[in-house]
């Protein structure tokens, strides 16, 4: 099963707001990345005592201090996080909350941790769980931040950011919306930690995505948000253009709920039509922002896909993932505007915790950010992929950029 945006009203970036485990604000996420700063240290929030792993990516609350608005003061921590990234792709875009017709989110856990902690305390009702699915976020959101219209809530897994910011793309492209909040959210959640861990899922120490002997991800959590508008009403009103949606891919491996199809071709299929939706040819990509979780078969599959898309010629690979962990179903929102800065910065971002690559991983990866940080960025994809067989890929490119 495959999809591939429709054709129709260019569709831009005028707005982005990020909470991550290194940097709240687009600007202090982006210093960290370029650092390298990891946000790998022991859980805090749950007692990991005894626990086979007890390493993940948490926001530390000192990151989090003055942050949130009247909007999202006493909210469940997926939900906060989520207010606090938009609010600032809203002031980034120059927008009131009433201006945008609506938004879009990817989650996979919603505001569970918020159960979770009922449950610490004795017990939690019907009432609280049916209030803290994963359905309930964008209703939630929408309700704090005061936007009307739309509201959607992606729950494809690891995948959902991404898809969350094609769905909208789609509606402005359509002509059924001018300007939509987009993103994906999610907090640190126990079972999603205890889950990946007894699937052996999860490194000790460190994900070190494409690195010979990596022993898997490790779990984050974090919130990003674009506002994504026409471009015919971004330059009306004399909006910032930070980005172009220049298309995307989706497809379904449909072969098995966690493991990915090790010959790639799902992945890969989903490039290739992003590419071809985008109208770009492979060899004007400079960049792929890897799904790279730093597990032995997923970065091995998606090698296999790159290989397979750009055949000898390819463009620099590296994933977020190594520094923030994996952030579920906010993942993809996070690397997609790491992307959109890494365009306007013309900046590469490096390969960390890649000192030894896996040569069976045959990719391209920026390893020595000295050399290699500084590169024409003209296009990009982004790579998420999810349980299920969920594969997205984003094409973005510069807002200079004719095509």
């Amino acid at each position: 099963m495959s999809s591939a945006a429709p054709e129709g009203e260019e569709v831009v970036v005028t707005g982005c707001g990020v909470v991550s485990p290194i940097g709240v604000g687009v600007a202090d996420f982006w210093a960290a990345i370029q650092a390298g700063r990891d946000a790998a240290a022991r859980v805090s929030s749950f007692d990991v005592a005894g626990m086979r792993n007890q390493v993940g990516c948490e926001i530390p609350g000192s990151l989090l201090e003055g942050r949130d608005g009247a909007a999202g003061r006493g909210l469940p921590r997926a939900t906060r996080l989520a207010v606090i990234a938009a609010e600032e792709a809203l002031a980034s875009s120059r927008l009131g909350a009433a201006e945008v017709d609506g938004l879009c989110v990817g989650t996979t856990m919603g505001d569970l941790p918020a159960v979770e902690s009922q449950l610490g305390l004795g017990g939690a009702d019907d009432g609280a769980v049916a209030e803290n699915l994963r359905s309930s976020l964008g209703g939630r959101i929408a309700k704090a931040l005061g936007v009307h219209g739309t509201t959607l809530t992606v729950a494809t897994s690891c995948s959902a950011g991404n898809v969350a910011i094609c769905r909208a793309a789609d509606l402005i492209a359509g002509a059924r919306a001018t300007r939509l909040l987009a993103g994906g959210a999610d907090a640190f959640s126990r079972l999603a930690f205890i889950g990946f861990s007894r699937m052996r899922a999860m490194a000790r120490e460190r994900c070190r995505p494409f690195a010979a002997g990596r022993e898997g991800m490790l779990l984050g959590e974090g919130a990003g948000f674009v506002v994504l508008e026409s471009r015919r009403s971004a330059e009306r009103r004399g909006a910032p253009i930070q980005g172009v949606v220049a298309g995307y891919g989706l497809s379904c491996d449909a072969q098995h709920l966690a493991t990915p199809d090790g010959t790639g071709r799902g992945a890969a299929a989903a490039m290739s039509m992003a590419l071809r939706n985008a109208r770009l040819d492979p060899a004007e990509i400079d960049y792929v922002s890897a799904h790279g979780t730093g597990t032995p078969a997923n970065d091995l599959a998606e090698a296999k896909a790159c290989g397979a898309v750009f055949d000898g010629r390819q463009p620099y690979i590296s994933s977020l993932k190594a520094l923030v962990g994996h952030s579920l179903g906010a993942a993809s929102a996070l690397e997609a505007i790491a992307c959109i800065v890494s365009l306007g910065e013309q900046r590469l971002i490096p390969a960390w915790n890649c000192d030894l690559p896996d040569p069976a991983c045959a990719v391209r990866l920026p390893i020595d950010g000295r050399v290699c940080l500084d590169q024409p960025v003209r296009a990009v994809l982004s790579n998420a992929f999810a349980f299920g067989g969920n594969n997205s890929c984003l094409a973005l490119r510069h807002s200079a950029q004719d095509h």
